[in-house]
């Protein structure tokens, strides 16, 4: 999610596609409760489909915004000690203030709950990398921050062709791996950091792709995005009903579908040229819109009309709602701290 191309190195099209993954994480979000709440169940209602393929069109997000990070961070001419300097110190404001306030608000969650606080479960999920559900996003972009100098030297021996085969095996690897720890779970992954080294493929067709001439069908690109979501929103129910299909094929984002589907989407933007859209200049604020949206969801759900308008009669209503909503607030707020010189450091 790096916000960090200057104003004459914008690619607007990238900026676009920043802004259409934030508001997909936004809708995976509001839609993620429901799904996992009818598949334990088994209960396949209209509700459940409508979540299924609202998510699966979603699920993209994350790789995008790996994607997008890699694009602009690997193969730069700086020393490690530059980098480090320049790119790791703005992920850490961010990071050390968000695990902050979420750690505070899971706190008062778990007083409001059982009337007392628990620091060592607030240690244990910052040691975790998970103060809150979304911020293992931070804590794994971090990990890939710290190896990115050691990439750097493959750039000047490799030739395209084996950049392409290094992606490939890294995107083999990563869901090898996933497969692995899925069915072998880890006790302790510290700060997510394990889990940048599943996005490495990720990461680095980000680059590949920003130099390939190969120009696409519109059409053909956007049919593969189509498809492969399609059956990203279709395959749980046969894997749940018919077939012990692990999801881990099917809806993680290490997931054969997920990484085409990722693929087509950024490739479709890469050689696009998107201009002259007002919303272009909301870009720098995504990971701010990230890091707030959480919290604005959560108290939503809980204290305001979530669980009342979420209900089966008024579930359309809930997503018409709380999508605008969550949206807008974010963003409001992220605006209001753009402006205020200490705030502007921590999004």
């Amino acid at each position: 999610m790096s916000n960090h191309n200057t104003i004459n190195q914008r690619n607007t099209s990238m900026d676009a596609l920043r802004i259409i993954a934030i508001l997909m994480v936004i809708l995976l979000h509001i839609v993620a409760l429901n799904i996992s709440s009818a598949e334990k169940k088994l209960e396949f209602t209209t509700n459940y489909w409508v979540s299924s393929f609202i998510s699966a069109f979603c699920r993209t997000c994350v790789p995008l915004f790996i994607m997008i990070s890699g694009r602009y961070l690997l193969n730069r001419e700086e020393t490690p000690k530059e980098f480090y300097t320049k790119r790791v110190q703005k992920i850490i404001g961010p990071l050390l203030f968000w695990t902050l306030v979420y750690t505070i608000y899971s706190q008062y969650l778990l007083y409001q709950e059982i009337g007392n606080i628990d620091l060592k479960i607030a240690v244990t999920n910052i040691l975790s990398g998970q103060p809150f559900y979304h911020m293992w996003f931070l804590y794994m972009i971090l990990g890939l921050y710290l190896i990115t100098p050691l990439f750097n030297p493959i750039f000047r021996y490799a030739t395209n062709l084996q950049l392409w085969v290094l992606c490939i095996i890294l995107f083999i690897a990563g869901l090898s791996f996933r497969t692995y720890f899925y069915v072998h779970p880890v006790e302790f992954n510290p700060f997510k950091w394990g889990d940048s080294l599943l996005y490495l493929g990720y990461f680095l067709v980000g680059y590949v792709l920003k130099a390939h001439k190969v120009r696409y069908s519109t059409l053909m690109l956007l049919l593969v995005f189509v498809i492969c979501s399609l059956c990203v929103a279709l395959f749980p129910y046969i894997a749940l009903t018919q077939y012990p299909i692990s999801m881990v094929w099917i809806r993680d984002n290490t997931a054969p579908l997920i990484v085409i589907a990722s693929l087509s989407l950024y490739q479709l933007f890469n050689q696009s040229n998107v201009q002259n859209f007002t919303i272009l200049k909301y870009s720098p604020l995504v990971l701010g819109i990230y890091l707030i949206h959480a919290g604005i969801l959560d108290i939503w759900y809980r204290f305001v009309l979530g669980t009342t308008i979420s209900s089966e009669e008024n579930y359309w209503m809930y997503i018409s709602i709380a999508f605008p909503l969550i949206t807008a607030l974010s963003l409001f707020l992220i605006q209001g701290f753009s402006k205020i010189p200490l705030l502007r450091k921590v999004i």
